[in-house]
């Protein structure tokens, strides 16, 4: 499960920053949902780690940190190039974070690097979770997020409107799957009338369906703003 603050509570900080772009897909069986143990900044704790058949990269601390880039693979070898974001980060916010993994036995390891500093992830492919198929009427109904804000989404995957009283950030948007048959997916939405107006824009991001209150019952997803100064960790779980 991703820590994760509310959709429309998202989290700012200097600076500015860009995805870098890849044009690498990664083989089915290196792509998938990780979890373990992860050093980020001087904090070591859990993390889950998704990256895409398409080479997304989100990776999620329980310190509610967040990278996010993209991927490359060569032979056992997975190295990804991301950017760090983390409320109130400071001069830390968007710095390059890259890490050189190898994959054996579904377990990527090795070190990274970023901040002046190093250290080193471990972390066991789940593919119980990710190997599965679904489809965007698995989206359908009526989700909550942390704060207790209800999301409606239909069978197409889109998100009807709703506006958070505590931002005043109405948002529209929509999920699109990555893969057929794998659990994956990508999440654009646009947020319009917010009190900070710079949190106004286009956001884009990848996630996972988690199964803490049966099969698919939360959404979990790492979103950046295109402008690159706001990021949001998303956890909306299914109402019977």
């Amino acid at each position: 499960m991703l820590t994760a603050s509310a959709l429309l509570t998202a989290c700012g900080g200097g600076g500015s920053s860009s995805d870098d772009s890849s044009s690498n897909d990664i083989s089915k069986q290196k792509a998938g949902i990780y979890t373990g143990s992860s050093m980020i900044g001087t904090v070591t704790g859990y993390s889950v780690l998704l990256i895409t058949q398409d080479a997304d990269v989100v990776l999620v601390s329980d310190e509610a940190e967040m990278l996010f880039g993209t991927a490359s693979e060569s032979g056992a070898k997975m190295n990804l190039n991301t950017r760090y974001y983390m409320d109130g980060a400071g001069s830390d916010w968007g710095a390059r974070v890259t890490a050189d993994l190898t994959y054996n036995n579904a377990t990527l390891s090795g070190p990274y690097s970023g901040f002046d500093e190093t250290g080193n992830f471990s972390l066991i492919r789940q593919s119980d979770l990710y190997e599965r198929s679904i489809s965007l009427s698995d989206f359908a109904g009526t989700w909550t997020d942390t704060d207790g804000l209800p999301y409606s989404i239909n069978n197409a995957g889109i998100i009807a409107s709703v506006t958070d009283p505590a931002t005043g950030c109405t948002a529209t948007g929509d999920f699109e799957l990555e893969t057929v048959g794998y659990n994956e997916f990508e999440m654009d939405f646009t947020t319009t009338g917010c009190y900070d107006v710079a949190m106004n824009g286009e956001w884009e991001g990848y996630g996972f369906f988690s199964d803490e209150n049966g099969t698919n019952s939360v959404i979990n997803a790492g979103l950046l703003k295109n402008s690159g100064d706001y990021f949001t960790l998303v956890e909306l779980t299914k109402q019977p």
